[in-house]
């Protein structure tokens, strides 16, 4: 009987035998048998697989982005031309159909070929495209001096290069009322302004006649005595032909036309 006390004592008193500080932190079997739970890093192949799902996922959010971007700028810079070469063609239509010719006055219009002698080419600059020039009473009065009126010259045609830079042709605009002979001279810095847009050709259709057959491409000279359709006569309606692109070369060239009716041709 004292043997078995002493035993049993001896079990409440060493449950188990005692576990090292190694021994605790060392995973064992457990008393089912089963192994515990232990704590292990990412292998190397684990770390690829998520890189490489991530950099697919982080490609294709940017292909989107960049898709949409696009989209907008494109949109925006096609936008921005149809305005600009609406409000131009708009400008050029209200001033052709203000113009005149008059013999004994000797006022006249002038359209020149793109093969022809230019009117605006210099040693420094050149002209390229059609040429047109014309008198047209459209000086605002608020503006007039004591030996002014209300007629000036007029002209379109496009300087090359209109940036050096980038040797870009542009759009010019011939315009004086203060020194009014009715001879369309060559370029000025003080008579030709720029409207501002990139033109790749600009061209001038000339028609003496409704019929489409009746036309001059290019060349009108209301001077040139020796042609009955021209001489001191306006057409019945000019064609314009303006081709543009954008200053940075998105986009290819669009091309704008517009047809002035003339109401001073006979």
């Amino acid at each position: 009987m004292l043997c078995e006390m002493t035993i049993f004592n001896y079990e409440l008193t060493h449950p188990g035998p005692l576990l090292t500080e190694r021994e605790k932190a060392t995973p064992s079997l457990s008393r089912e048998g089963g192994r515990g739970m232990s704590c292990r890093a990412f292998t190397l192949i684990e770390v690829m697989i998520t890189t490489a799902v991530l950099a697919l996922l982080i490609t294709g959010i940017y292909s989107i982005f960049k898709g949409g971007t696009d989209a907008w700028t494109k949109g925006n810079v096609r936008m921005e031309r149809y305005q600009n070469a609406r409000a131009i063609l708009g400008m050029m239509s209200r001033e052709l159909s203000c113009a005149m010719v008059n013999e004994a006055r000797k006022i006249y219009m002038l359209g020149v070929d793109n093969g022809d002698g230019k009117v605006k080419s210099t040693a420094d600059i050149t002209s390229t495209g059609d040429e047109l020039f014309f008198i047209a009473p459209i000086h605002s009065t608020s503006d007039l001096g004591s030996n002014q009126s209300d007629m000036c010259e007029l002209g379109y045609w496009l300087m090359d290069p209109f940036d050096p830079d980038t040797s870009d042709t542009g759009l010019m605009r011939h315009y004086t009322a203060s020194s009014l002979d009715f001879v369309f001279e060559g370029y000025s810095g003080s008579r030709d302004k720029s409207l501002g847009i990139r033109a790749v050709d600009l061209q001038f259709y000339y028609y003496y006649d409704n019929d489409e057959a009746d036309s001059y491409s290019g060349t009108w000279d209301s001077t040139d005595s020796t042609n009955d359709s021209t001489y001191y006569k306006l057409p019945k309606k000019i064609k314009i032909v303006l081709k543009t692109r954008d200053e940075e070369a998105r986009e290819d060239t669009q091309t704008f036309e517009t047809t002035v009716f003339i109401p001073g041709a006979e």
